[in-house]
């Protein structure tokens, strides 16, 4: 059976994007794909054992907690900050304030994290299991703050606040951030009860201090993500027809484009910009310039789409009301992530969304690509 032209181009675009999607990075790509985009693939990097991880991960935070958290804090203006989760019902932020391995919360746990000004933040447990000695390699990372055959966890936890007399208690409750929304209605009403009308109205949302604590990375951890970003890219490629050397000039003209929207984006973030701001203003300079963009970056971290600020999302050009409206802070990772919507003349000028996704670190110095980007088209034989 023959194929007429549009048919052909349609089968041509599909097997594109379905390529597109494939993870082709330099430990990853088959022998039979042609890599193009960087100077060198270098050597495969290995993938650290999970024991490996969670030794790095303990190293990272203990350093978070001595460099990161005060900071924060103290930028939120935050005296104390409360985090009570359950087990089978853990924060989101339990897992970024543990050392690892540490899969859940034991029964009900408390951490209670106080500025005390030059001596540093304290980091107390009103747990049943203590704290202490969370991991063996990497001991005192909380003071067990609660001997549980003696008293109950909520009177001993309003002591703990009533000895500190903190002015603003912040806790986990968020109508914007999910990262920041879990405290239980439960939990909120034993805490009201336990604190009494002296205490219980310094509570004030943590959603900036989760948030900043989230997505700030420390100098180790901007160190060392190149190193994770160079494991894995998702990337364009093109399956070449028999007789072809190259891709469609076409897409080629494409990716260049994408990688023209790349530099207006990155140009406009700026520290102390909304989301929102960058957005707009980087929208406003590709379409001046003849382009046809879809902007939709967000940070990178303890999530997939992480903490801090959203630079558009696909059904949101616009604007993104509330995290959109968050500003732009340093020290933290990005997925570069948008398209452009190109006619494609080889294939009787079929649009094109030429998508592209790649990982950067923001800091007082700008935004640089964490692993380089592509700027060639993978070619499969």
């Amino acid at each position: 059976m023959r194929m007429g032209a549009s048919m052909r181009a349609g089968l041509k675009r599909l097997t594109f994007l379905l390529v597109s999607c494939a993870m082709l990075g330099p430990a990853a790509r088959p022998p039979s794909v042609v890599a193009q985009s960087r100077q060198t693939a270098g050597p495969a990097i290995r993938v650290l054992s999970m024991h490996e991880r969670d030794l790095l991960f303990n190293r990272w935070l203990k350093d978070r907690f001595e460099r990161v958290l005060p900071e924060i804090m103290r930028r939120e203006q935050i005296d104390m900050w409360i985090v009570i989760c359950r087990e089978h019902n853990e924060d989101p932020v339990y897992t970024t304030l543990v050392p690892h391995p540490s899969m859940f919360a034991w029964r009900q746990t408390v951490f209670v994290y106080f500025d005390r000004g030059a001596a540093g933040v304290e980091r107390l447990t009103v747990n049943r299991y203590g704290g202490g000695d969370l991991h063996k390699d990497f001991p005192d990372y909380y003071q067990a703050a609660w001997e549980p055959e003696t008293i109950d966890s909520w009177q001993r936890l309003a002591q703990i606040v009533k000895a500190r007399n903190p002015k603003r208690i912040a806790v986990n409750e968020s109508e914007t951030w999910a990262f920041a929304d879990g405290l239980s209605a439960a939990n909120k009403r034993l805490l009201v009860r336990a604190l009494g009308p002296d205490y219980a109205p310094r509570l004030v949302s943590a959603e900036r201090l989760v948030v900043g604590w989230l997505e700030r990375r420390s100098q180790a951890e901007i160190d060392f993500y190149p190193r994770i970003v160079a494991i894995n890219h998702q990337e364009a490629a093109y399956v070449l027809r028999e007789g072809e050397a190259n891709a469609p000039k076409g897409l080629r003209d494409a990716l260049a484009r994408g990688n023209r929207l790349q530099d207006v984006l990155v140009s406009e973030m700026k520290a102390g910009k909304t989301g929102n701001e960058i957005l707009a203003s980087a929208l406003s300079k590709a379409r001046a310039e003849g382009l046809v963009p879809a902007i939709y970056s967000h940070p990178i971290g303890y999530h997939g789409h992480a903490a801090g600020t959203r630079i558009g999302l696909p059904d949101m050009q616009g604007g993104v009301p509330g995290m959109g409206d968050y500003p732009l802070f340093p020290d933290t990772c990005w997925a570069i992530e948008l398209g452009v919507r190109v006619a494609i003349p080889e294939w009787d000028n079929q649009p094109v969304q030429m998508a592209l996704e790649q990982d950067a670190v923001f800091t007082a110095k700008g935004t640089s690509f964490l692993d380089g980007r592509q700027t060639a088209i993978h070619l499969i034989r």
